[in-house]
């Protein structure tokens, strides 16, 4: 009734406005929330042109080397998850285009199954945030944008990628874009061997050797049409399948265990958004189907599929240029099967929220509140506020921050897994908070390019999480259950600075990033616990990284050089992984003619053949090197 209000109240004091044409922005209605009430959060993000550079890599892969993110791998077609201030896979929301994929049955996504060729902006939000995304935004969220092209006319790429590991990778793009229409195809083929060597820490000599069974075969689609409708009106359709076919690499200390994996989805989203000068009604259904089937030496076949069905909707509203307030709904349904469930299992949920940015003086002072309350059968889910600042003390200088209280549902294994799931679980649930202060060159009025230091972010972080899911193993036996037993604590420290300089047609970027992140179980979960106050596995306390950026007419050169700190494999920290620093290269140059672009490309990866491991067990490859060549053409 509320959001229907609004709409009307706006409709009827446009109605004495000029009949004017309102374009529609060409940012999401999702990257404009993100914009408009995130700001008290840090943000980082990754650009189109970086994505191009990266010969199509998956996305874990782009996070780890362009944003910092720690990335629990396990090695080339195994899992990989992020880890943002310490916390779960779970922990963090994936959005592509405002929807939500991790996965209702183990509450993740595997990063290293999603195309970095597919998006054309990866943004990263740290710190807790349900009031604006729900469940799994604790520790952060990752959003997975695509924009219509800002180019008019038809343009077509053709791309090829090999790989000393046994790659061959090709993909497509095209499209068209007009003053009222813009759809884009793209197409990725990846066939890869992996038969990478690497080192094997399981013997005591480390000696080399080859793998020979992580091969991959991948194949993707995904569409985007957006089309302007008169006046206010705009319709944006996306649909995305994928089929990924992989061999598990097998852990060292296990080198006969083979397990074979064929993972397809199918996703798609329709949204419909309504503009005037101080309105926009935004309406999105969507649906997402996935499947796995999985099979070892020990275990038959065994297929687990879900479908998500989401429809949600929002009202923006702006009075005033000083104040904007949003109203909204979502809602979804979830249907999953799997052969550990004694039934397929549905899941309901419903959320409302509220948001609002108050500039109460001028624009140097920003106000940002936000409140969401979901609903869920079986569940009581804590109604999540959040309040955040963001204050122009001095020209180019913000001071931010931000506290809000976060959940996460406990996923459908943790539930309903047979042996061991436990219906009685409660959500995980805790407060954080943010401070930072963020120099930003651009606002002071000075050209961007002759400044050495562009960017200067230093901020610290504090959360507290309770009914924290851990699964242990019951009175002795083989049985493991996942029960609401730890409190886990954690805070940290986070430091950017970034810049450029320009000399006529050179132009030289840097960034430097430093990590602290503590985070550490709070409270006893058996007996005599050995992890007790110590930091969680696989948590490494310090990260930092470099990265430097050289452009010379139509030459790229980029390199990056990744520290990570130890990171303990046992909760009562008495072993660990031993620190290690990964440096990788890239070098692209273009050509221009009769209309083409021409564009080749040569990377490395694990330049200086650092022998490491960021899971036990797990083998993480020498250097890797890949050729790549795009041809282009844009009308």
């Amino acid at each position: 009734m509320l959001i229907i209000a609004l709409l009307l109240q706006a409709l009827s004091a446009n109605s004495e406005q000029p009949d004017t044409t309102v374009f529609l922005p060409s940012v999401s209605i999702h990257a404009r929330k993100i914009s408009d009430y995130g700001h008290g959060h840090f943000t980082t993000s990754i650009d189109q042109n970086t994505l191009g550079l990266l010969n199509n890599q998956d996305l874990g892969s782009a996070l780890q080397m362009h944003s910092g993110m720690f990335i629990r791998t396990y090695g080339a077609s195994g899992l990989a998850t992020n880890a943002l201030r310490g916390g779960a896979a779970g922990q963090t929301a994936i959005l592509w285009n405002g929807v939500n994929l991790n996965s209702p049955m183990n509450g993740h996504t595997d990063l290293s199954l999603l195309p970095s060729f597919f998006f054309d902006q990866v943004m990263v939000q740290h710190g807790g945030s349900s009031a604006l995304w729900g469940s799994s935004a604790m520790g952060g969220a990752i959003f997975l944008n695509n924009h219509a092209a800002s180019q008019k006319g038809f343009l077509a790429e053709v791309g090829f990628v090999a790989g000393t590991q046994g790659e061959l990778t090709q993909t497509v793009r095209a499209g068209y874009s007009g003053s009222n229409f813009s759809s884009t195809f793209r197409f990725m083929h990846r066939e890869n061997e992996n038969n990478y060597y690497f080192p094997n820490f399981s013997e005591l000599d480390v000696p080399s050797q080859q793998q020979l069974n992580a091969g991959m075969n991948q194949i993707g689609i995904m569409h985007e049409t957006w089309v302007r409708l008169g006046r206010n009106h705009q319709i944006d359709l996306q649909w995305w399948w994928q089929d990924n076919h992989r061999n598990i690499a097998p852990p060292t200390n296990f080198p006969t265990f083979l397990s074979l994996q064929d993972d397809e989805s199918l996703r798609l989203s329709l949204q419909y958004t309504f503009n005037q000068p101080n309105l926009t009604y935004f309406a999105q259904v969507a649906r997402m189907q996935e499947s796995i089937l999985y099979s070892d030496a020990f275990s038959p076949e065994l297929l687990y599929d879900f479908v998500l069905n989401v429809g949600q909707t929002e009202v923006r509203y702006s009075r005033s240029k000083n104040f904007l307030f949003t109203a909204g709904a979502n809602f979804q349904i979830t249907t999953a099967e799997a052969k550990e469930y004694e039934k397929p299992i549905e899941r309901n949920t419903a959320a409302l929220f509220l948001s609002a940015n108050w500039l109460p003086f001028d624009e140097s002072l920003s106000i940002i509140a936000n409140l969401r309350q979901e609903f869920v059968a079986q569940h009581e889910i804590p109604l999540t506020p959040s309040l955040g600042i963001s204050w122009k003390a001095l020209p180019g200088w913000h001071i931010r921050g931000n506290a809000g209280y976060s959940f996460r549902l406990p996923s459908l294994n943790d539930k309903y897994w047979i042996p061991g799931g436990n219906p009685l679980l409660k959500p995980e649930e805790g407060w954080n908070f943010d401070l930072r202060l963020e120099h930003i060159v651009s606002e002071t009025g000075e050209f961007v390019g002759d400044r050495f230091l562009e960017r200067l972010s230093i901020g610290g972080y504090y959360r507290e999480i309770q009914n924290w899911i851990l699964w242990l193993p019951q009175n002795d036996s083989w049985l493991w259950a996942p029960e609401n037993r730890a409190e886990v604590r954690s805070y940290g420290l986070e430091a950017l600075a970034s810049g450029s300089q320009r000399w006529n047609n050179f132009r030289f970027s840097w960034v430097a990033r430093y990590e602290h992140s503590v985070a550490r179980n709070m409270v006893e979960t058996s007996p005599q616990n050995p992890s007790l106050g110590k930091q969680l596995i696989y948590v490494p306390r310090n990260r930092a990284g470099v990265s430097f950026g050289m452009e010379y007419q139509n030459l790229t050169v980029h390199y990056s050089h990744d520290f990570t700190g130890k990171s303990y494999t046992n909760s009562s920290n008495t072993q660990y992984l031993p620190a290690f620093g990964v440096g990788n290269i890239s070098v692209s140059h273009g050509f221009s003619f009769a209309g083409y672009i021409l564009r080749t490309s040569l990377s490395a990866e694990n330049l200086w053949n650092s022998k490491y491991q960021i899971m036990a067990n797990r083998p993480m490859p020498f250097r890797i090197i890949r050729a790549g060549v795009h041809l282009s053409v844009n009308r």
